[in-house]
């Protein structure tokens, strides 16, 4: 379609459109290219941490008043493991102090299970149920969201069995290791964080089998995951949270060269 003006959120843009004036680009994640219209933390600290809901939320109300979607702001802050560098919005919702704490919030609840309900009924329908609810209580009151995580549940707990059989613990590296079958999209993304939170001090490798290549995602530890997967050549992200792609022929040679980057930063 033809469009006058766009708006990209929480993701880098083609380099063919990064020059085009009519592009507003919010995000959060350390800016790979020059941009005339980038709203960004990141270009003036990089080690800070606020999602994309949080800078969407910050830039936009300081123009309008759109204080009765607080709300949707700090649940996708949340969800978006936001914390240390969002206490000024989150403070008026949430009273934890630390961060793995969150979860256990209603706003750390509602998070993961729209994230569930996603997975079953696709991220354009929670969308819309989003868009139509009031409140938080009236989101996860609402029975379509509430019956697709029902669903999710029964399948994710078969699977993150099968992941407890197949980890591989690995202590001179501080290294959690697994390769899982295909899963359904975005379940590796769940179970790696539920390792780390599991593992908090460790740093969590989940690698997952899709067609002829595999799938990472990284979560944790005490290095720069991002910084480690673009080294490594395979991937990239975030500090803290961050993934990639090797084909399966390639398995033991990135897991030997993981193992030698972990090994050595943590000595």
């Amino acid at each position: 379609k033809n469009y006058e003006k766009l708006i990209f959120l929480d993701l880098q843009i083609p380099k063919a459109e990064k020059d085009e004036k009519k592009i507003l680009v919010i995000d959060h994640h350390i800016p790979k290219l020059k941009i005339k219209n980038l709203i960004n933390p990141r270009t003036l600290n990089k080690k800070i941490y606020q999602p994309a809901s949080y800078v969407a939320y910050k830039f936009f109300s300081s123009f309008v008043d759109i204080g009765d979607k607080e709300w949707v702001a700090v649940l996708g802050t949340i969800g978006d493991y936001g914390f240390e560098d969002c206490r000024d919005l989150l403070n008026k919702w949430i009273r934890v102090k630390k961060k793995e704490n969150i979860w256990e919030t209603e706003f750390g609840k509602a998070a993961i299970l729209l994230y569930n309900a996603a997975i079953e009924i696709g991220f354009e329908n929670v969308f819309r149920i989003l868009l139509k609810s009031e409140n938080l209580e009236s989101l996860i009151k609402n029975k379509k969201i509430k019956r697709a995580n029902k669903r999710f549940e029964k399948y994710y707990k078969q699977k993150i069995k099968e992941v407890w059989k197949n980890v591989e613990k690995i202590e001179e590296a501080d290294l959690i290791f697994c390769v899982m079958k295909k899963l359904r999209k975005r379940v590796g993304s769940i179970i790696v964080t539920e390792l780390s939170r599991k593992y908090p001090d460790k740093t969590i490798f989940l690698l997952t089998k899709k067609g002829t290549f595999y799938k990472i995602h990284a979560r944790g530890g005490k290095l720069n995951l991002g910084n480690l997967l673009e080294k490594i050549g395979v991937g990239g992200g975030h500090e803290k949270a961050a993934g990639g792609i090797i084909k399966k022929n390639e398995l033991q040679i990135f897991k030997k060269r993981l193992l030698k980057e972990l090994c050595c930063k943590n000595k």
